[in-house]
C-alpha cells in the first residue's frame, strides 16, 4: 500500500490513469464501501461451570433402594470364540496412553380406563424450516470454505414424505463424513471425520468445541470410565492447528485463526484413534465414538461442555452423517441410519456405506449377529431390524413385533416417523433397561422377554420422537424427553395390549417410581439433573411423576387436545433442541387455555 501511496506522488503519468479509471468505474455506477468490522471477541468462549451442586460432587445413590442395577463387569475373554471366516484387520499402530421445594402437587389422578377414543389423524408432513442463519458478510474470512452441495443419497435413509427434509434442512445443519477401521480383537479403531460446520450462532466465533464422549468418567452406577479417545491432528479450512483438552479430557477446543463470522462455514478435519470394551455377550457397541460438536449456549455466550457421573450424557444437535465403517468380514455392523453400499476389500474387510437423515448423534454396533425384520409404521413402510448375538436363546421376535406396531401407533398418535429403518439390539445382562439412539436402540434382558421388556422397548422407541427428532437438553431439562417417552409407553399399551396391560404397566413403570419422588421432596420434574440431591430422586421424579403429569393434562383437556398438542408439539419443532415453554405453548394453542399455574405446579417449581 505504502509503495502504490509514493508511486501516485511521483509519478504524473500514474495520477492520469488513476483519474482515468475513477471516471469510467463511476461512470459505470460501480459503488465501493468498507468491508464490514470485525469483532475480535465476543462473550467468552470458555466452558461452562455448573453454579449447582451435582452427583459428580460426591452425592452417593441410596445402597438401600438399588432400582437401577449396574451391568456386571465386561468379559474381556467372551465364551464364545468368533466363527473361523472372521479375518483380523491388519494390525493398527496404539499410541501411548499418556431449593425451593414445589408446593405438593395433587394426588395422582387414577390410569386412564379403557381408552377406546379414535386416534385422531396426524398431522401431514411438512417441513418446518429452521431458524434461518445470518446473511453472510460480503467479504467471507479466511478460514471460510463454501459448503458443498447436498448430495441426494441423504434422502435415501428417508420415508417417502419426508425426503423433502433433506434440501429443507439439510443446508442449515452441519455434516458429518466419517471413515472408521474397527480392530475388535484389538478393541481399537482408528477413524476421521470431517465436518461442514456452519456459524449459526449469530456472533463471531473465535473457537469451536468438540466433545470426546468415550472419556467420560466413571457414572454413578460404576460403568463407563475405561476407554480413551485421542485426537491426533486437526485442521482448520485445511490448516492444521494446535487444540487443547478441556473439561476433564470430554472436550476438544479448536481454535481459530480469525473469528468465523456469522452465516459463514468452515471444515474441520480430525484424526483419531479409541479404544473400546465388548459387552457380555462379546460384542461392541460403539455409540458416539467420533469427536461431536458442543452445542453452543446462545444465553450464555459460550459452549457448553457438561460433565457428569448420571447416565446420559451426550446433548447435540441435529446433523446429517454419511458414512464408511470397515471391519473385518464376517462381523455384521447395525448403525444410525441405512446402509447403502457393502464392498468386500481384498485384505479380509468389508465396507459399509451408510447414510442418514437429520439425527442427533450416530451410534453403530459391531458383532456377530442373527436377526429377525419386521415392517413397521403405519403404512407398513419402516424396515425393523432387531438382532442377537448368533446362538442366544432371546426371543428377539417379541421386540421386533412391539417395535414395529410402536412405530405405527406413534405415527398416528404423535405424527409420523422421518426415517426409513428402525434397528435394535438385544442382549442379556443383568440391567434392566434400555438405551435409545437415532435410527437405534439398545436392549438388555436379564432372562428372556417378558412384560418389562415389552414395556421398555416402547419405551425405546417413543424416544425416536422425544429425544431424536425433537430434540433437548438433557442436563438442564431431562423431562423433556424422559417423561414424554415413559407416558408414551403407557399409550402404546393402552392403544395395543389393552386397559389391564395399560393398568399393570402404569402400577409398576409409572406409580412405584411416584410414591418414593413424594416422600423424597415432591420435587418439581423440571429441573436440571445437578439440582436433584441424587439419580434416585432424579430418577423417581422425572419417570414417576412426568407422566402422572402428562395424564393430568390428558385428563383437563380431553384426548382430542392432548393428542393434538403432541402433533403440533413434534411438527412444530422437529430436528430442533426443545425447550420446556414449546411444550406449554403447544397445549395452549391446542386447547385455547392458560396453562401456566398447571406448568408453574408440576414442571418449574416455586
Amino acid at each position: 500500500m505504502q509503495y502504490l501511496k509514493n508511486s501516485l506522488r511521483n509519478g504524473v503519468t500514474l495520477w492520469l490513469i488513476a483519474i482515468h479509471l475513477v471516471f469510467i468505474l463511476s461512470s459505470c455506477g460501480q459503488i465501493f464501501s468498507p468491508s464490514p468490522e470485525r469483532t475480535e471477541a465476543f462473550g467468552p468462549q470458555t466452558p461452562i461451570t455448573e453454579g449447582q451442586p451435582s452427583p459428580a460432587s460426591g452425592d452417593a445413590i441410596p445402597e438401600t433402594e438399588p432400582l437401577l442395577k449396574p451391568l456386571p463387569p465386561m468379559d474381556d475373554n467372551p465364551s464364545e470364540a468368533a466363527p473361523e471366516q472372521i479375518q483380523p484387520l491388519p494390525s493398527p499402530t496404539v499410541p501411548a496412553t499418556s431449593e425451593e421445594q414445589a408446593p405438593p402437587a395433587p394426588p395422582p389422578p387414577p390410569p386412564p380406563a379403557d381408552t377406546a377414543t379414535a386416534l385422531p389423524p396426524p398431522p401431514t408432513a411438512t417441513a418446518t424450516a429452521l431458524p434461518p442463519p445470518p446473511t453472510v458478510a460480503q467479504q467471507q474470512s479466511p478460514i471460510y470454505v463454501r459448503p458443498s452441495p447436498l448430495d441426494e443419497s441423504f434422502t435415501q435413509a428417508m420415508r417417502s414424505d419426508f425426503v423433502g427434509d433433506i434440501a429443507a434442512y439439510g443446508d442449515q445443519m452441519p455434516r458429518y463424513d466419517l471413515q472408521y477401521r474397527i480392530f475388535p480383537d484389538q478393541a481399537f479403531l482408528e477413524g476421521k471425520v470431517t465436518i461442514e460446520f456452519p456459524n449459526r450462532t449469530g456472533i463471531p466465533l473465535q473457537n469451536v468445541v468438540l466433545r470426546l464422549y468415550p472419556n467420560f468418567p466413571q457414572d454413578a452406577f460404576g460403568n463407563g470410565g475405561n476407554t480413551r479417545m485421542d485426537v491426533t491432528a486437526v485442521r482448520v479450512a485445511g490448516q492444521e492447528v494446535v487444540n487443547s483438552l478441556i473439561a476433564q479430557d470430554t472436550a476438544l477446543m479448536v481454535p481459530f485463526s480469525v473469528p468465523l463470522q456469522p452465516g459463514e462455514w468452515t471444515l474441520l478435519e480430525l484424526d483419531f484413534n479409541a479404544t473400546f470394551i465388548s459387552w457380555e455377550d462379546g460384542n461392541w457397541p460403539l455409540p458416539s465414538y467420533y469427536p461431536m460438536l458442543a452445542v453452543f449456549d446462545q444465553n450464555e455466550g459460550t459452549w457448553r461442555t457438561d460433565v457428569t457421573d448420571f447416565v446420559d450424557h451426550v446433548f447435540a444437535e441435529s446433523a446429517l452423517y454419511s458414512a464408511e465403517v470397515t471391519v473385518p468380514t464376517g462381523l455384521t455392523l447395525l448403525a444410525s441410519g441405512t446402509t447403502i453400499n457393502t464392498v468386500p476389500q481384498a485384505d479380509g474387510t468389508t465396507t459399509h456405506t451408510l447414510r442418514t437423515g437429520p439425527v442427533r448423534e450416530f451410534a453403530m454396533v459391531v458383532g456377530n449377529f442373527e436377526s429377525v425384520q419386521r415392517q413397521g409404521g403405519d403404512t407398513g413402510d419402516v424396515l425393523v431390524t432387531v438382532y442377537k448375538v448368533v446362538g442366544s436363546d432371546l426371543d428377539i421376535g417379541q421386540v421386533a413385533d412391539v417395535a414395529a406396531t410402536s412405530i405405527a401407533n406413534y405415527d398416528r398418535r404423535f405424527g409420523r416417523y422421518p426415517y426409513n429403518e428402525l434397528e435394535a439390539y438385544v442382549f442379556r445382562g443383568g440391567y434392566r433397561g434400555g438405551w435409545e439412539y437415532p435410527g437405534m436402540f439398545m436392549l438388555s434382558c436379564e432372562t428372556h422377554i417378558d412384560a418389562g421388556r415389552r414395556y421398555v422397548t416402547a419405551h425405546e422407541v417413543a424416544h425416536q420422537w422425544w429425544y431424536n427428532v425433537i430434540g433437548n437438553d438433557i442436563y438442564r431439562h431431562p423431562w423433556l424427553d424422559e417423561a414424554l417417552a415413559q407416558y408414551s409407553g403407557i399409550i402404546y399399551a393402552e392403544d395395543v395390549a389393552g386397559a389391564d396391560v395399560a393398568a399393570s404397566d402404569w402400577e409398576r413403570e409409572v406409580m412405584q417410581r411416584y410414591r418414593p419422588a413424594l416422600q423424597e421432596g415432591d420435587y418439581p420434574i423440571g429441573l436440571a439433573i445437578y439440582q436433584y440431591p441424587n439419580f434416585n430422586v432424579y430418577f423417581h421424579t422425572v419417570y414417576g411423576k412426568g407422566p402422572i403429569f402428562l395424564l393430568e393434562l390428558r385428563n383437563q383437556l380431553g384426548d382430542d387436545v392432548f393428542f393434538r398438542a403432541l402433533q403440533l408439539y413434534y411438527e412444530k419443532h422437529r430436528y430442533q433442541v426443545s425447550q420446556p415453554h414449546f411444550v406449554q405453548e403447544a397445549f395452549e394453542e391446542a386447547s385455547g387455555r392458560d396453562l401456566q399455574e398447571l406448568f408453574q405446579l408440576w414442571v418449574y417449581g416455586s
